[in-house]
């Protein structure tokens, strides 16, 4: 069974995306994934810029994940990045 959710990451870091995609250019494009751990994908929605000097930006994710092991690593995997999450 594959269960997916979407969050939001709250970063001033302008390579975030870059960095959890790893893509082939240094290019990133909605809709663009990664694979992070065998079932578990990360894809990109989209980012709003925050109106204001010195905001973060929010990047807009969608997770998917086959297991509650995977989700479960994931939840650490979140945990330990040093973003904030809304």
């Amino acid at each position: 069974m594959t269960e997916s959710t979407t969050i939001r990451i709250a970063a001033r870091d302008r390579m975030l995306a870059v960095d959890l995609l790893d893509p082939d250019e240094k290019r990133v494009e909605t809709g663009m994934s990664n694979t992070i751990d065998g079932d578990t994908k990360i894809t990109y929605q989209g980012t709003r810029i925050q109106k204001g000097v010195g905001g973060p930006e929010i990047s807009e994710w969608a997770l998917q994940f086959g297991t509650s092991v995977s989700a479960g690593l994931l939840g650490n995997w979140i945990y330990d990045q040093p973003f904030v999450f809304s």
